[in-house]
């Protein structure tokens, strides 16, 4: 597979009608799961989602992203993103994007459980 001016995004957890299922063990405040991704060796990856999380401290809220804003890949294109969750999140539909030009995009979305 040529992967050059390509990105390839999988999210390795159960299927159940064309979603992708991720568990939230219910004994944690908060909890992280990934995606990984095949792409050129040493490639800048560009992350976006709309889901976002917010904390508050010293009386200010700061809200931010469920992904990191960049990774690179390997030496062999390989990378992993983390994506963080918590307990309201449980029984939401979640996506990220990762891209490595402007067009040149993929999303994948996940249900919480």
């Amino acid at each position: 597979m040529n992967l050059k001016n390509q990105i390839v995004v999988k999210l390795h957890r159960f299927f159940e009608f064309n979603f992708v299922l991720v568990q939230y063990p219910q004994h944690k405040d908060t909890h992280y799961t990934s995606v990984e991704y095949i792409t050129s060796p040493i490639t800048r990856v560009y992350w976006t989602s709309q889901d976002t999380f917010c904390i508050e401290y010293m009386y200010e809220t700061f809200c931010d992203m469920i992904v990191n804003y960049s990774t690179y890949s390997r030496d062999d294109g390989s990378g992993k993103q983390m994506i963080y969750l918590y307990r309201d999140f449980v029984g939401d539909t979640l996506s990220v994007k990762g891209c490595v030009d402007f067009d040149l995009c993929e999303t994948v979305s996940f249900i919480v459980e």
